[in-house]
């Protein structure tokens, strides 16, 4: 019996996959849990909308990640800390005080998508990396400065 996944189900496939499992298995097991029903015609069309419309939404995100990278990549943030003798930093700079400044500058970032391999511990410029998609990245100027 062939049906449609509505989840995931662990040796079986992922939601939305079509496939052959006993009807023993589907009527008494996938069937009562809502895990799968027959791929009937218009369960394989509502599957390919749902795709279609699912695809839809990942090239509109790219779309505008990749707008967004645009005016990003020319963009330097001005984030000011306190230092001491030497001009050493107190503390650090972190990805959540990148995120703030970003969104100072009108450019509202979560701070998970800052990508700082280590935090920015001195005075000057650094470059930091913003995923902004999967395939999509922006790469901005930190200025550090002392107040």
């Amino acid at each position: 019996m062939k049906v449609v996944l509505l989840q995931d189900v662990a040796g079986q496939g992922k939601k939305g996959d079509i496939k052959t499992v006993s009807e023993g298995y589907a009527r008494n097991f996938l069937f009562p849990r809502n895990l799968a029903k027959e791929a009937t015609a218009d369960a394989m069309r509502e599957i390919e909308a749902k795709k279609a419309s699912v695809a839809k939404k990942e090239e509109q995100a790219k779309k505008t990640a990749l707008d967004l990278a645009a005016k990003l990549n020319d963009l330097t943030v001005t984030i000011k800390v306190k230092v001491g003798e030497g001009g050493r930093v107190f503390g650090a700079v972190t990805s959540k005080q990148v995120a703030e400044a970003l969104a100072e500058a009108g450019y509202p970032i979560d701070k998970k998508k800052v990508v700082l391999p280590d935090a920015i511990r001195g005075l000057g410029t650094t470059s930091v990396v913003i995923k902004l998609h999967h395939d999509v990245t922006a790469q901005i100027q930190v200025h550090v400065e002392k107040i």
